[in-house]
């Protein structure tokens, strides 16, 4: 070791001593090919000219140095070793002195020397200049100085002392720009997007020195579009002087004609926010058209029309209560009409005090307080605001009751030999409409009759002998009544009594073309004679019966009329006949003319209507929303019925059927008819607001879009409005039923904010606001281009929207379900609308609404069984992008997929009701239901306490309950459990589910569930497979609780991939391998040294 450090110093000694320049003391040979290039460079540290390369030729063996004068007597840099490569010496100066420092502006002259260190001779070669100040009095004017320009084409006007070259660019730092030839004008682009733009010129002159100056000027390329509204968006006046509301954003000056040229008003007046605007004073349409101009010199034109109404509604009419004269109560029903446009009803009740309603030709009314004469004034108004001189109608309130008649004969208590008597009476009324009279035998009246006011008699038809009582009421001319108390009188005659007439009632109409007539029994009769026919007249039918009634068989025809009469026989004498009765034959259902809601409307804002309803032979009338009429009763028939809708906005159907009063029993047309009206009263919804509520965005071209609807009549797109920062965009934006959108160009950044209204067709109105925040700054901070002001802008990666994983549900669709489309749309920044495009044979659309990480999501249907409907969906990103997805399709099932129809007819056998003895706490009890042939085969039953005398009702349901929905599976059979203990059990079902349903509905065994219809909507239960055979296959499933219950299953899964298991070994097994691992090892090691010991 002491040799090799031995070595190293001689080594190092002898570098040294070889690195010791020798100073030699002799005459520099004269240099030739001498060049200094650049001889004028500017050291400023610009990257142009920073230094200047010397170069010489010279036979001298040793090495040469530079020394640096300024002036020629200043040394400033000596010692400027050059570089030899045969006879040529280079060397490089960067304008540094020997401190390090750039030298002063000036002429320094250039020696060589063989001599470090000075005291050598110097041979100069050339000078060379440092000049570091760049060109002077610079400027750059863009067109002339202008404040704005309309195009992003301009003139730039440039000028410089002692400029070579320039550079220009409209970034600050120069990014992409190239030294060019220096021109006192030029032709430019600016950078596109109408805002200020500013242009920087950068000088060079010979040395690389520069000089930098810019200028800016507004380029303004158009001018937002205005908007114009006449009266606030009327569509209507009855005045031609109109007030103008404008909105002009950027705009300066403006015109106003209705005139396309402006040929009225040449001349350009500042512009303002309202004015006061006068249109020629013609009936019809009138279009006024605004013209704006901003600073720049840019034009747009924007127009609104209205109509111009000065001719009130005509025709007017008023009825009360259809024409009546009188009426007792103080609500009435008033009939009205006009025609001209009317849109409002104004009503009063002494031609002061108006109430104004909308437009309908019926209205319920309060009159005044108080007895006597009352008048109803009407007038309508139009949309333009034209009222119609008032018309009037009258009727007489009357809420008095009149005072009961008089009863004259039969006395009270009198005895009557006569079966037909004769009734009498006095009225002391003077304005009476009618009397009724009504006779009655153990309290249920036998016969009554209406008679006018000029009839006080009544003479009975036929009586039997017996106790009665009589009672006349007595109604005035406004339907008030007063009735008598009720006198007694006994029918009793000497020999064979006349049978009393008991069925059918006279007038009557009964559906039985073979009808019965019945009478009462005769004392001491033996047997009935009957006779019967055509007419009064025409009897010409006889028979004779032992019997108390007996039956026609002459087969009658709809609408005859039958005339009979009944007298009895002992062994020796006949009776007189009976009065005649007659009754007509009815075997016709009524007839469903028309039905109305508040005559023929489209919408309703109120629950409340009125229905107008038309049914030739009715009696009798159901109405409902449901078209089953579950739990709707019967009513008496009216032309004119008061209904109130179901709740939620949205088309309303109500159902008419009816019957009639036919004895034996009644005819009902069950056949329904409806009809239709939109329920609204609720104004329209948003949703989606793009972009979202307080969010920051980095785009300046951002899609503002908000998303509605309108569960009633719908959004009425001619006014839905849209303003922009205070500024009316809305006759630039795109405007459709489910949303608006509007682009806005080059923003600014900063906070925005949108104001939208929606208006529907009822007249309801949603205002809503929010704000949105554009920025050019990163997470950093950093300016992200703006120009002027750093790099030009990074393009960022926006692709269009992707759509993928489109889906529909459920698989199988039936004529009963909805369907609710999903898919997952993303966009590399931002969705701002998926829409949903349907065809069942009209081709319809909906937006689409996200729910949930990137999945949208609208729900259609339901359809028609047995079509086929097309779907397709449109995503539109902030770009705007478009991307439109496949073309899918789904066919409606024209009926559910259900059980196969048993072979036994309906009957009690559907329906088990059992009782079970008792069953001790934690006991279970099996119960086998195969003897019944119900599709649940077993109930096991499981007690929580002790019980007595448990009830179980099992039934199988021929179709899904109505309150209830669909499942989405397709459905075996539903089933109902109930019990007395329901709290107190649990149970478990063995059911069986065919085979061939299953097959030939491509259904998956390994899908089949029991479903528990619980807190409105359907539980899967834990349902398996225990065994099958030929037919069946048979399940097991536990229940919590009882209810209503449905079997389904789902379809066979299609191109579903195969299972391939694949095991991972476990941590054990590896440690398992490496220990084994580790013990051969150490097994082999042993015998290899083992071997080598031997050896």
């Amino acid at each position: 070791m002491k040799y090799i450090i031995k070595t190293i110093v001689i080594i190092l000694l002898l570098s040294n001593i070889l690195l010791i320049p020798i100073n030699v003391n002799a005459d520099v040979s004269p240099p030739t090919n001498v060049s200094i290039s650049p001889s004028v460079f500017s050291p400023d540290g610009n990257g142009l000219n920073d230094t200047t390369a010397i170069s010489f030729d010279s036979t001298d063996s040793g090495p040469l140095y530079l020394n640096i004068y300024y002036n020629t007597t200043q040394l400033v840099r000596s010692g400027l070793t050059t570089t030899k490569t045969g006879n040529a010496f280079r060397a490089t100066w960067d304008g540094r002195n020997d401190a390090g420092e750039y030298v002063s502006d000036g002429v320094y002259t250039i020696r060589v020397t063989d001599t470090l260190g000075g005291g050598g001779s110097e041979i100069a070669i050339g000078t060379a200049t440092v000049d570091t100040v760049g060109p002077t009095d610079v400027s750059l004017s863009i067109n002339g100085g202008n404040t704005y320009t309309t195009s992003r084409n301009v003139t730039l006007t440039i000028s410089a002392t002692g400029a070579t070259k320039m550079m220009i660019s409209n970034y600050a730092n120069f990014s992409g720009a190239a030294w060019e030839t220096y021109t006192t004008t030029k032709s430019w682009q600016l950078l596109s997007g109408d805002e200020t733009k500013t242009v920087y010129i950068k000088f060079r002159d010979s040395a690389g020195a520069t000089s930098i100056t810019n200028d800016s000027i507004i380029l303004d390329t158009t001018i937002p579009t205005p908007s114009l509204t006449i009266n606030e968006g009327d569509s209507v006046t009855n005045n031609a002087t109109v007030t103008l509301t404008i909105s002009a954003s950027g705009a300066t000056y403006m015109r106003i004609d209705n005139d396309t040229n402006f040929a009225n008003m040449s001349d350009w007046i500042p512009k303002a926010n309202t004015y006061i605007f006068t249109m020629p004073n013609t009936e019809g349409v009138h279009t006024v058209y605004l013209q704006v101009k901003d600073d720049a010199g840019n034009t747009k034109i924007a127009s609104d029309s209205i109509t111009l109404d000065t001719i009130a509604p005509s025709d007017l009419s008023i009825s009360i209560n259809n024409g009546a004269s009188y009426t007792n109560n103080i609500t009435v029903t008033l009939t009205l009409s006009a025609n001209g446009g009317p849109v409002y009803n104004w009503l009063s009740n002494n031609g002061i005090n108006w109430n104004r309603y909308q437009y309908s030709t019926t209205q319920t009314w309060n009159l005044s307080n108080g007895e006597g004469l009352k008048t109803v004034y009407y007038k309508a108004r139009d949309s333009a605001g034209n009222n119609a001189t008032a018309v009037t109608a009258t009727i007489t309130l009357d809420t008095t009751s009149p005072t009961p008649v008089t009863l004259s004969s039969p006395s009270a208590g009198e005895t009557l030999s006569t079966q037909t008597p004769t009734f009498s009476w006095n009225d002391p009324n003077s304005d009476t409409g009618q009397f009724k009279i009504e006779i009655l035998q153990s309290g249920s009246v036998i016969q009554s009759s209406y008679l006018n006011s000029s009839t006080t008699s009544y003479t009975a038809e036929t009586l039997a002998e017996g106790s009665y009582s009589w009672k006349v009421t007595v109604y005035d001319l406004a339907n008030n009544s007063a009735t008598t108390s009720q006198r007694s009188f006994t029918v009793s005659v000497s020999g064979l009594a006349i049978p009393s007439p008991a069925f059918p009632a006279n007038g009557a109409h009964v559906n039985d073309i073979t009808p019965k007539i019945q009478w009462s029994q005769v004392s001491g009769a033996t047997s009935y004679e009957y006779r019967y026919g055509n007419s009064s007249t025409n009897l010409t039918n006889t028979g004779l019966t032992s019997n108390l009634y007996v039956e026609l068989n002459d087969n009658y025809d709809d609408g005859d009329i039958i005339y009979w009469q009944v007298r009895s026989k002992n062994t020796t004498t006949y009776s007189n006949y009976s009065t005649i009765r007659s009754f007509i034959i009815d075997t016709q259902e009524p007839i469903l003319n028309s039905i109305q809601i508040d005559n023929g409307a489209t919408y309703t804002t109120s629950k409340s209507v009125t229905l107008t309803i038309n049914v030739t032979g009715a009696n009798w009338m159901k109405i409902s929303e449901d078209e089953n009429f579950s739990g709707v009763n019967w009513v008496s028939y009216t032309t004119s019925y008061p209904f109130t809708l179901s709740s939620g906005d949205g088309v309303k159907t109500i159902y008419l059927i009816a019957k009639d009063n036919a004895v034996e029993y009644p005819n009902i047309n069950n056949s329904a008819i409806n009809d239709t009206i939109i329920l609204d009263t609720q104004a329209p919804y948003i949703s989606n607001p793009v972009p979202s509520s307080g969010a920051s965005i980095t785009t300046t071209n951002p899609v503002i879009q908000l998303t509605y609807g309108d569960n009633g009549t719908g959004v009425n797109t001619s006014r839905v409005y849209i303003r922009v920062d205070n500024s009316d965009v809305t006759s630039s934006a795109t405007i459709s039923d489910t949303k608006v959108s509007y682009t806005l160009s080059s923003a600014s950044t900063g906070e925005h904010t949108v104001n939208v209204t929606i208006h529907d067709d009822a007249g309801h109105v949603t205002y809503y606001n929010w704000s949105f925040t554009i920025t050019t700054q990163d997470e950093g901070g950093n300016n992200q281009g703006s120009p002027g002001g750093g790099a030009p802008p990074v393009e960022e990666t926006d692709n269009p929207p992707v759509i993928t994983d489109v889906t529909h549900s459920p698989s199988k669709i039936t004529s009963n379900d909805t369907v609710t489309i999903t898919a997952v749309v993303t966009d590399d920044i931002e969705v701002t609308s998926v829409d949903l495009y349907w065809n069942d044979g009209t081709l319809h659309s909906k937006g689409m609404t996200l729910t949930k990480d990137n999945i949208y999501s609208a729900t259609i249907g339901p359809f028609e069984g047995g079509i086929t409907v097309t779907y397709y969906i449109k995503a539109v990103d902030n770009a705007p992008q478009e991307t439109t997805s496949n073309v899918y399709s789904f066919t409606v099932e024209k009926k559910n997929i259900s059980k196969p129809p048993s072979s036994k007819p309906p009957s009690e056998e559907n329906i088990v009701n059992l009782t079970v003895n008792s069953i001790a706490a934690g006991g279970i009890r099996n119960i086998s239901l195969e003897k019944y042939g119900l599709t649940v085969e077993k109930i096991k039953i499981k007690a929580k306490k002790n019980i007595e005398g448990l009830n179980v009702n099992i039934e199988e349901l021929s179709g899904k309950p109505s309150d209830i929905p669909e499942p989405l599976e397709s459905v075996y059979i539903y089933f109902s459990i109930e019990t007395d203990a329901e709290e107190d059990i649990s149970m478990t079902f063995t059911f069986k589910v065919e085979k061939t349903w299953l097959d030939e509905n491509n259904l998956d065994k390994n899908t089949v569930k029991l479903l528990r219809y619980h807190n409105d909507k359907w539980q899967p239960l834990k349902t398996s497979i225990i065994k099958e055979d030929n037919e069946y296959i048979y399940y097991e499933s536990e229940t919590p609780g009882l209810s209503i219950f449905a079997i389904t299953a789902a379809a066979v899964s299609k191109g579903a991939p195969t299972s391939v298991e694949v095991t991972t070994p476990s941590i054990m097994h590896l440690i398992v391998i490496l220990i084994a691992g580790i013990i051969t090892a150490v097994l082999v090691a042993a015998i290899y040294y083992k071997k080598r010991s031997r050896e």
